[in-house]
């Protein structure tokens, strides 16, 4: 659903800025600023959050995986 309201909305995403191991050193960093929490915003569900503490680096590349396949299948079919 998040997809679709980025492509409703006409939301171009500039993937060339990320890189997963960036994120994860900047989670790192945040972490050491946060009292040795994670606490990164996650949507549950419309207009609802949860706040991760566990995030791994395999859940970093894998999210950043996903996102960058479905951007590129949305492109594709545009």
């Amino acid at each position: 659903r998040i997809f679709k309201l980025i492509e409703n909305l006409g939301i171009t995403l500039n993937l060339s800025l990320l890189d997963p191991n960036a994120l994860w050193q900047s989670l790192v960093e945040r972490t050491c600023h946060r009292n040795g929490k994670q606490r990164v915003p996650m949507p549950r569900g419309l207009g609802n959050c949860v706040f991760i503490n566990d995030i791994n680096y395999d859940e970093v590349r894998t999210a950043y995986d996903t996102l960058t396949q479905n951007m590129v299948l949305q492109h594709d079919r545009i």
